[in-house]
């Protein structure tokens, strides 16, 4: 566990670099700012990242099927089928004092039971596209 300084004192942002998704840069080295909001539990990629996570997802596992346009990813079959070991993501977390890279575990407690979003017998990944567009 760290503790970061935020970007400013106004906002739960932090900077964050060097994405991946199963090895594969999502973004350029460019720092991003991450948003903390304790409502919202899964992870909101921008569009751009967005498509290149769901490309790093499709060269390592054909059977995850990612949208654009519902701006999710998910699998065609109920969580408990799925195997949790198929994919990942990976961040450096950073302010001017301390940097360290986390990594979202691959564990099946992070799916989304597609019945909670309408879509039964089927599996959410937690990280969807931002409709804010940032």
């Amino acid at each position: 566990m760290a503790v970061y300084r935020t970007v400013d004192v106004k906002r739960w942002s932090i900077n964050a670099r060097s994405f991946k998704a199963n090895g594969h840069k999502l973004a350029n080295d460019d720092s991003r700012e991450i948003q903390f909001d304790m409502q919202i539990p899964y992870l909101y990629l921008p569009d751009v990242d967005f498509k290149n996570f769901a490309v790093a997802l499709a060269i390592f596992d054909t059977s995850i099927k990612c949208s654009s346009k519902r701006n999710s990813c998910k699998y065609e079959k109920p969580c408990d089928q799925v195997n949790a070991k198929t994919w990942f993501l990976s961040l450096d977390m950073f302010d001017n004092y301390i940097i360290n890279n986390y990594a979202i575990p691959s564990d099946n407690a992070f799916y989304v039971d597609g019945n909670l979003l309408g879509d039964p017998n089927t599996c959410y990944l937690p990280v969807f596209r931002s409709v804010k567009g940032d």
